[in-house]
């Protein structure tokens, strides 16, 4: 098995459109893999999506300004927002932590401070990670049925290769959600990494039933099939995957990935 230096997993980034607040994982790509035998650099066979995931939600109108959040921390919600529109992440955080001391309860305030939390954390201060898990866990705590909290709390963990525990916050999210396209292939990935590709699989199955013949997960298909000694089904999905792909380079790079799992369950005489 080849190993090679890990560099860190990319961070969270955020964009916002139209006041939705966006944020998601870039790749974790190969760097962050904890089971396969022949990663490469240059190939993110599996791994968060590298687009930025866009949540249908607005998280302001998740705030439910009916259910005990009065004017001022509604205001504050929202230069909060604001402030994280302009990546002004102190000054968000900031607006978020007044208007907790007025509506401490609120799940989705806590969810908005976790993510300044967590975005602050991703461009370099990394003391804030505690800071944004506290406040997913609390969005959590005060509404269990925060698939949102649950979602970025997954997203957390796999930035800091918490890969377990980055799974089972995606599985419960899911329970909620369970037919969203990129909180599967987030749990695909997870699980993965953890070490369980048998659930990896199941996740991208699930996905592939709602979308058929994406490429991105044909791909994924064929390294966990690898991964599993499932060589035959692994090929199938390579040979998918080969029809999608007008550059020879990319579907070459994914059957050296399998004929790396093919010699490692060979050597283990596995297969």
């Amino acid at each position: 098995m080849s190993t090679s230096t890990r560099s860190p997993c990319p961070p969270l980034v955020s964009r916002v459109t139209k006041g939705i607040v966006v944020a998601a994982l870039l790749g974790l790509g190969s760097a962050c893999s904890a089971i396969s035998p022949a990663d490469s650099s240059a190939d993110n066979a599996i791994g968060p999506s590298q687009k930025i995931v866009a949540a249908d939600i607005s998280l302001l109108e998740r705030l439910r300004a009916t259910e005990g959040l009065s004017n001022e921390p509604k205001r504050l919600a929202k230069s909060g927002i604001e402030h994280l529109l302009e990546k002004r992440l102190a000054e968000a955080s900031k607006s978020f932590n007044t208007a907790l001391q007025l509506s401490p309860s609120n799940s989705y305030l806590q969810l908005l401070n976790g993510l300044a939390y967590h975005l602050m954390a991703s461009a370099g201060d990394s003391d804030k990670y505690n800071l944004a898990e506290q406040g997913y866990l609390l969005a959590i705590k005060f509404d269990g049925s925060n698939w949102l909290a649950r979602y970025y709390l997954g997203n957390l963990r796999l930035d800091r290769r918490q890969y377990k525990e980055a799974q089972t916050a995606f599985a419960e999210a899911l329970l909620y959600v369970d037919s969203d396209k990129e909180m599967l292939y987030q749990l695909a990935a997870a699980s993965y990494y953890a070490g369980d590709p048998s659930t990896a699989v199941g996740a991208l199955q699930r996905l592939e039933a709602i979308e058929p013949s994406q490429p991105k997960v044909q791909r994924a298909l064929a390294v966990v099939m690898a991964a599993l000694g499932r060589a035959d089904e692994a090929d199938l999905y390579l040979k998918s995957y080969r029809t999608t792909q007008s550059d020879p380079r990319a579907t070459n790079r994914l059957a050296d990935r399998l004929r790396g799992w093919r010699r490692f369950h060979q050597n283990a005489g596995i297969a």
